[in-house]
């Protein structure tokens, strides 16, 4: 079933937190974990050519199980004010409901095309990558075409 959804401006900071939660999911502990290192061959051993210096990688971040220390402030209608601690990873994709939207309206569903405000954050940051505010009007969005966390703080 799809089902149009026009969300309350200051609810969409709910998807603000699941969508800064999931990038910081995505981002993971270690984020080199996936560079192979490389390793000499038996040529290599024998030539004198100095050996190339590592590429520092960032320092792991302390993965929570809490989205409690992301604030949301601001006024319904007007974007969201989003702060994070930084950098800021997370267990699993969390959500917090901030304003309860309209019991009679229909619930999204992961099939459903929304029309929402958001405000996209960088949890390694804290600065704002992407807002429907800034843009000056609101996303359409399938949810079958969006980043798992959006999906799923979105519907029910």
């Amino acid at each position: 079933m799809h089902v149009t959804r026009r969300f309350s401006r200051l609810a969409l900071g709910a998807s603000a937190l699941v969508l800064s939660a999931t990038l910081a999911a995505c981002g993971g502990a270690n984020p080199d974990s996936s560079t192979p290192s490389p390793t000499p061959s038996a040529s290599a051993a024998e030539s004198a050519a100095p050996t190339p210096t590592p590429t520092p990688s960032r320092e792991p971040v302390p993965v929570s199980n809490s989205i409690d220390a992301i604030t949301v402030a601001g006024e319904p209608g007007a974007a969201p004010q989003v702060t994070i601690p930084t950098p800021f990873a997370i267990d699993e994709t969390r959500t917090r409901t901030l304003v309860e939207g309209n019991a009679d309206a229909p619930a999204a569903e992961a099939d459903s095309i929304i029309e929402v405000d958001y405000v996209g954050v960088n949890a390694r940051t804290g600065e704002t990558f992407d807002s429907s505010w800034e843009r000056g009007q609101p996303g359409m969005f399938s949810l079958e075409q969006v980043v798992p966390g959006f999906t799923k703080g979105l519907t029910g």
